[in-house]
């Protein structure tokens, strides 16, 4: 994003919600709390070591109420529908705005890694971490609310800010005027999403149909953001650009766990539940090219950077090759169930990290089953989180309940 379309990102969003001002005015009410797939971690001092058995998928508590009326569709045509999923609004085709990252080509040596650098936060439940998108930053937030900013070359702490107990976070947003390039969106009363920079100052309220997760796409070009209603388990999928703008509004018939999209734009896979299945979708036809069971528990899936093969994670970590995906890849391995799964930026290997303690490096093998490159272990059998590659895949950052960030490499 430029700095000039920066400054106008909370005005440009109207596409996707209403602005109204941010004020110091009384605190909302606190939210119903939230449900997480993992295993609990109870708050202060934990004991790592302390086994944290599976524990059944729950409802997220998100926004409720029916699924909203068809939006005009700036092509002019009637709503399509492809398996679980309706076209509500196409603004502009995905593929119209993706601009696929080149596949890099340096391997690497995932047998020879270890701890480059490991940060202790002081805190547990550590399931949000990332990555600044000057790669220098990353910025985390446990069971005490408060987001932390760490230099990661020196592992210092720069910023902290403390989050009302009615705010989650869902991810960051570039922004070439805030503090570290990025601010923070965060889902407040009702859903409504807030945008705060790193330093805790708050840049404003969007009200409106709020949204329970952010992720972004390889080359930080669109950004989707998934709603789940309860208890009706149906929710939606919003793609906006980088500046915010609508580009394309989609309903499911049930809630959405992940998303992922091809380098091109043009390949949706997603995945849901109760019914724990996962369709491949052709955004250009409009058609579903693949439909397929997925292990129970499963809430993240990847692409690989050139699209050919779909990694999906839960109780198991299973991948597809799209050409042919009966021909079905697996990993038993793990103790409890996943949290994410990512390919590297090679394409080489994926990371999967899990609520045993682990993040794992695996890769596709000759026979029916995935092999096992590398464990990456945290402190006793603390839930693990996040699990993201740096752009050249030669450094992996995880989050676990542990209380620590580790950045992993050679």
């Amino acid at each position: 994003m430029s700095t000039t379309a920066s400054l106008s990102l909370l005005v440009t969003l109207t596409g996707l919600f209403t602005f109204a001002a941010c004020g110091g005015g009384a605190p909302a009410p606190a939210e119903p709390t939230s449900v997480d797939h993992a295993a609990p971690e109870t708050a202060g001092a934990e004991d790592p070591s302390a086994p944290q058995p599976p524990n059944d998928r729950a409802p997220t508590p998100m926004a409720t109420g029916s699924a909203a009326p068809p939006l005009p569709s700036a092509s002019g045509r009637a709503p399509r529908q492809f398996g679980m999923l309706t076209e509500q609004q196409l603004v502009t085709p995905l593929s119209r705005v993706a601009s696929p990252l080149p596949v890099v080509a340096t391997t690497e040596d995932y047998a020879r890694w270890r701890v480059r650098r490991q940060i202790r936060v002081g805190t547990s439940h550590l399931s949000f971490a990332e990555r600044s998108l000057d790669e220098r930053h990353v910025v985390a937030m446990g069971y005490d609310q408060k987001v932390r900013t760490y230099d990661i070359t020196n592992g210092k702490l720069v910023a902290t800010t403390q989050l009302a107990a009615n705010l989650h976070p869902l991810g960051l947003w570039p922004d070439g005027t805030a503090p570290y390039g990025a601010l923070l969106a965060v889902g407040g009363e009702h859903r409504n999403a807030h945008f705060i920079d790193l330093n805790g100052e708050a840049r404003g309220e969007l009200a409106g149909p709020g949204a329970s997760d952010l992720r972004w796409t390889r080359d930080m070009k669109i950004a989707g953001l998934t709603t789940a209603r309860v208890p009706a388990q149906t929710g939606n999928l919003h793609f906006v650009n980088d500046d915010g703008e609508t580009l394309l509004r989609l309903e499911s018939r049930e809630r959405i766990e992940d998303w992922a999209l091809s380098g091109d734009g043009q390949r949706l896979s997603v995945t849901y539940y109760p019914s724990d299945t996962v369709e491949v979708i052709d955004l250009e036809a409009g058609r579903v090219l693949f439909s397929h069971a997925v292990p129970k528990y499963t809430n993240s899936i990847d692409l690989s950077p050139d699209g050919r093969f779909l990694a999906v994670a839960g109780a198991e970590v299973w991948v597809f090759p799209l050409a042919s995906p009966t021909e079905v890849q697996t990993y038993k391995g793990l103790k409890n169930n996943a949290h994410r799964v990512r390919f590297s930026p090679s394409g080489d290997a994926l990371v999967v990290s899990s609520y045993d303690g682990h993040a794992r490096v695996l890769k596709l093998g000759s026979s029916s089953e995935l092999q096992l490159v590398k464990a990456l272990r945290h402190a006793g059998t603390a839930n693990v989180y996040a699990a993201e590659f740096s752009p050249d895949g030669t450094t992996l950052l995880t989050s676990s309940g542990d209380q620590t960030l580790i950045l992993w490499g050679k």
